[in-house]
């Protein structure tokens, strides 16, 4: 079943990447795991290692993928007979098919931390939000904003070289409900990240579904993960309290509460948005470059709408909640960048 999935989806980039320049080798999966992908023009062959599909997302696979079929490209198509593995027409595959042209790495390796002086600066300033001062903890989560909005607009406005990638966010499934929605709305209003929601595979259950994609600067990435993952602990962690408070058994209103609380801190975050536009003239106003990379990555991307969600008294609670929502980043976090376990 693997080997048909990962024919499929040598099929799609063939066509979207390609326009079907390439013949369809044979296209499988190899036991060993001494290498994530191989190639062989011998036999026409197109295998990726099955511990790489146990044990990676699967969108990380498919760069894999994408890889050795810009090594098929480089080989039958460009004619590169006689090139080093990674030479001139293999990079021109590369660009071709969306992937970076790098050697693969090793079956098991770890990606070194990020470290990254801006991530290292609000990551300290976010530690302060957690002071039993609330004047103080609002000052620094702030000023955490206020550095990170004048960052972002000075790179864009200098036009240097940037270096973008993605992080695929939260759990493949069929239906996202519409509190993640407005979750990955928050990452693509006040993160200086673009967003989208892409087909992907889990192989771990056989099943189709959708993943958030965010993309942007390394450092963005750092924290838009990090807002990710404290937001989806927050809203479970402040509907058991509420759950309490108004004696529900039941769950039945548990998604309302969990989108009227991400509503509200995004009212919060435009109302911050637009004091800082009002007090120092900052404008965020988008960042085309990310844009263009987004797009470059994905030709085929649609803009799509979602329904809202009922507003009930859980939800109405959850936005009145949501609006008192902090950033925080504990003290005594030892993890790198933003992280450490999280605090509400």
């Amino acid at each position: 079943m693997l080997g048909v999935e990962l024919l499929s989806w040598w099929r799609y980039y063939n066509r979207i990447y390609l326009r079907e320049a390439l013949r369809e080798p044979v296209v499988g999966v190899m036991a060993s795991s001494a290498r994530l992908g191989s190639w062989d023009p011998a036999t026409r062959t197109l295998e990726i290692s099955e511990r790489h599909i146990a044990t990676e997302p699967w969108l990380a696979v498919m760069e894999t993928l994408r890889h050795e079929m810009a090594h098929q490209f480089a080989f039958e198509v460009l004619g590169a007979h006689d090139e080093t593995p990674h030479g001139p027409a293999f990079r021109e595959a590369c660009a071709k098919l969306r992937v970076t042209p790098r050697a693969t790495r090793a079956p098991g390796s770890v990606a070194m931390p990020l470290r990254d002086e801006i991530v290292d600066r609000i990551a300290k300033l976010l530690s302060l939000s957690t002071s039993p001062n609330e004047h103080e903890a609002q000052v620094a989560v702030k000023k955490a904003r206020e550095l990170l909005l004048k960052h972002n607009i000075a790179e864009v406005e200098l036009e240097g070289e940037r270096e973008f990638d993605v992080r695929w966010l939260g759990p493949v499934k069929g239906r996202h409900h519409h509190h993640e929605q407005v979750l990955a709305t928050i990452l693509n209003d006040f993160f200086f990240v673009d967003v989208i929601w892409t087909h992907t595979f889990d192989a771990s259950r056989n099943a189709h579904g959708t993943v958030l994609g965010v993309f942007g600067t390394r450092a963005n990435l750092a924290l838009a993960e990090y807002v990710y993952d404290y937001l989806s602990s927050v809203v479970q962690t402040l509907w058991g309290q509420y759950k309490e408070r108004r004696n529900l058994r039941g769950d039945r209103e548990r998604l309302r509460y969990f989108a009227g609380v991400l509503g509200g801190f995004h009212d919060k975050l435009m109302v911050q948005e637009k004091s800082l536009s009002r007090s120092h003239a900052l404008v965020w106003k988008g960042d085309p470059e990310l844009e263009a990379y987004l797009r470059h990555h994905h030709p085929s991307i649609r803009t799509g709408y979602t329904s809202g969600t009922e507003r009930t008294r859980a939800y109405e609670d959850g936005v009145e909640q949501g609006r008192t929502v902090t950033l925080r980043r504990p003290i005594d976090s030892k993890a790198s960048g933003f992280g450490g376990h999280l605090t509400g």
